[in-house]
């Protein structure tokens, strides 16, 4: 694990750059853009190279800049199912990233696969709060780094997401978390009180708040006394400036100095852009959200814009191929329509694994990306809309387990289930439970269906861990999905959705 001391210097690498007397620094920022290299879908919003016309005009109007990413670049379009992350990566190294820091789907395709794409970059990658076994990366990640601006020294500390109900064990192998509120003050007072560093900037990938007793940027601010800017990612937050209460970009630390939370929401649809006056680091910075939509079409880099087309060309192959129709929109992945289609079809998908009755289907939201259009349904949509690589698979498991898996459900603010159940919740516990018309017997054997990800304890569902998987389908849901989607159409049916409340509150 790495350690901190005061003498810090002596035992952590230092990099420092540049040398200028302008009197700010403009820190250009973007998380969990997941791959969205070219707007697609319905929402025409977001898109790495539109992006990259907002960063080279910032960077000819100032002398001093940072481009900053926290975490999750990759995951949520077809660029990672088709090419594992070799375009997200090249196009960020292109784009002319100073300092990236991994987020938990980083990890999807394991540590392997994420030293692969690392070594194809010269970004700097930082995080304080992970070791790795893997050689490769254990050299490669720094904990911090430290740039000189306008005789100031800026310091950069990456921290990064516990895994635990984010990242799957196997994915993951080989690498050692350590609370990031803990490392993170304590490498900033070490770095400020041995005078390495006047200000300091924590990278994190750790979501503004959290449902669960994890760190978030919200309490590292208020429990920190030596951070100065917080530039965050992983829950999608949108922390718009001026913001009070809810999702503030201001709260004050240990000492009552205020701090600057920033984070843009997700798939690049803003940029953060934050203003540090280097002539008075005591100074609250300015903090702006720039929206990223298709004003900058026209102004496109072409050579980026020629290295893309060939990836481009297949991304189009697949989001071309209609697959299916729907009349109406589902709207909102947050809303009951497209969780309620989604674990519908895993529940259909899995009866035909096994001549058994399944009893129900617990699913997730977040493991669908992308809310639903009306009309043409194409297999590169569905494909980009549930991208993870997931399985579906049946699985028997006590009613004991089973009832505390919805606990945890409810706990969670309700999820995705599928037509046999509806469940009520209240005060963290699922109540009210109606399986066909019953109750679930805590002494009874169930067949339920689920994906893989669930089934290992992702998304904390600990208590499926318990349940003894009969059978797994072959291949990943998406493909499972695109095929039922077609035998749909082929009847001459289009995609029908319901807007059942199957998990709700109750007063």
């Amino acid at each position: 694990m790495k350690r901190v001391s005061i003498a810090l210097a002596a035992v952590m690498m230092l990099i420092i750059t540049g040398c200028s007397k302008s009197e700010k620094l403009v820190i250009m920022h973007t998380n969990d853009v997941h791959g969205n290299v070219i707007a697609e879908h319905a929402e025409d919003r977001g898109g790495m190279l539109r992006a990259k016309v907002v960063i080279d005009s910032i960077r000819n109007a100032e002398e001093n800049t940072m481009l900053i990413d926290a975490g999750d670049d990759v995951q949520g379009f077809l660029y990672f199912t088709l090419f594992g992350g070799k375009v997200e990566y090249t196009l960020m190294d292109k784009m002319g990233y100073d300092i990236i820091i991994p987020g938990n789907h980083e990890f999807d395709n394991g540590v392997d696969s994420l030293a692969s794409n690392y070594k194809n970059i010269d970004t700097e990658i930082l995080c304080a709060n992970y070791d790795f076994e893997n050689p490769y990366l254990k050299e490669r990640v720094k904990p911090y780094s430290i740039k000189e601006f306008g005789g100031k020294y800026i310091a950069f500390i990456g921290v990064s997401c516990h895994f635990e109900g984010l990242v799957l064990a196997k994915n993951a192998a080989g690498v050692k978390y350590t609370n990031a509120l803990q490392i993170t003050d304590s490498i900033a007072g070490a770095l400020k009180n041995s005078k390495q560093a006047d200000y300091v900037i924590a990278v994190t990938h750790i979501g503004y708040s959290s449902k669960y007793d994890l760190p978030n940027d919200s309490a590292m601010a208020v429990n920190s006394r030596y951070i100065d800017v917080i530039i965050g990612g992983h829950s999608h937050t949108t922390v718009k400036p001026g913001n009070k209460g809810k999702n503030a970009p201001i709260l004050n630390n240990l000492d009552g100095k205020p701090v600057l939370i920033g984070q843009t929401g997700a798939f690049g649809k803003s940029m953060g852009k934050i203003t540090i006056d280097l002539n008075d680091l005591s100074k609250l910075p300015e903090y702006e959200l720039i929206p990223i939509d298709s004003k900058y079409d026209s102004r496109i880099d072409p050579e980026l814009k020629e290295w893309v087309e060939p990836y481009e060309k297949e991304v189009q192959a697949l989001n071309s191929q209609v697959i299916g129709q729907t009349d109406v929109a589902f709207a909102d992945i947050n809303e009951s329509v497209l969780p309620n289609f989604v674990t519908d079809m895993i529940y259909d998908i899995a009866s035909s694994l096994t001549p058994r009755k399944v009893d129900f289907v617990i699913g997730n939201m977040g493991g669908i990306r992308h809310p639903m259009p009306k009309g043409d349904i194409s297999a590169g949509f569905i494909m980009s809309m549930l991208p993870f690589p997931n399985c579906v698979l049946v699985m028997e498991i006590n009613g004991k387990d089973l009832k505390e898996a919805l606990d945890v459900m409810a706990r969670r603010g309700g999820d995705a289930l599928s037509r046999q159940i509806t469940v009520g919740m209240k005060d963290g516990k699922a109540v009210n439970v109606n399986l066909n018309g019953k109750d679930i017997d805590p002494n009874k054997t169930y067949l339920i269906a689920t994906i893989d990800y669930l089934a290992n304890g992702g998304d904390h569902m600990t208590p499926l861990t318990r349940g003894k998987v009969i059978r797994t389908s072959d291949r990943l849901f998406k493909f499972d999905a695109v095929d039922y989607i077609k035998d749909i159409t082929a009847r001459g049916e289009k995609l029908m959705g319901d807007s059942t409340q199957r998990m709700y509150y109750v007063k």
